[in-house]
């Protein structure tokens, strides 16, 4: 196994504290970065898409509120838009069946926002549980969130939180029935990721949800 203290300093780099210009940032993804709640709703409410990426890291405004812990700015920005009563003559029976395909259209778009990843494959899921943010990641999962997505190196988000030492994201991942035993492309569990960084308290939670002690990985 590589040493996971030299690989984690090359992956899931964290944002910059200062954003050059000429980054294609909406209104939407500084609201979000700001955790203001209310600018997100106006927003939204206006029209802005919040499927729109910035260019340095390819960041929804999802992303954004999720890296920074904005749990209310995630739980807005994952929250499904309301379906309006079709218009016209077509009776009852058309109309719902209308407001179904819109409906199943919205739903499709909705799972295709919360699995979003930016251009280091990080979905905001990944983002929170990097940060230990625990309520952003159950607003998200409670959204409907794949919890087994994986980055451009294999991880899942708990992969992540294990590199990163967060036990409140892995139990909240695992309560979401995460597949524990999805390996990255090292071919490392998150129970290997935990071993090797020697967190045993994490350890410990993953032996006790029912983790594998002898899946070899690639090394």
């Amino acid at each position: 196994m590589h040493n996971e203290s030299t690989v984690q300093a090359t992956r899931e780099k964290p944002l910059p504290n200062s954003v050059p210009e000429n980054t294609n940032r909406s209104p939407l993804h500084d609201a979000a970065s700001n955790g203001d709640e209310t600018a997100v709703e106006a927003l939204l409410a206006a029209g802005a898409d919040r499927n729109a990426r910035e260019s340095m890291h390819g960041n929804t405004p999802l992303h954004e509120a999720a890296w920074k812990g904005y749990s209310r700015c995630v739980k807005v920005l994952c929250s499904l838009p309301k379906v309006a009563a079709p218009i016209g003559g077509g009776g009852k029976a058309e109309s719902a069946k209308i407001k179904s395909v819109l409906q199943e259209t919205k739903g499709a778009l909705h799972s295709a926002l919360l699995g979003t990843r930016n251009y280091g494959g990080f979905s905001a899921l990944h983002l929170a549980a990097q940060n230990g943010h625990n309520q952003s990641c159950r607003e998200i999962l409670l959204a409907g969130a794949d919890p087994d997505v994986q980055n451009n190196y294999g991880d899942t988000p708990l992969h992540t939180a294990c590199r990163y030492g967060h036990a409140g994201a892995i139990r909240i991942l695992l309560s979401a029935k995460c597949d524990f035993e999805r390996i990255n492309l090292n071919g490392d569990t998150p129970l290997h990721i935990a071993c090797a960084m020697g967190r045993r308290k994490l350890t410990r939670i993953l032996l006790e949800a029912g983790c594998k002690q002898d899946t070899k990985n690639a090394q």
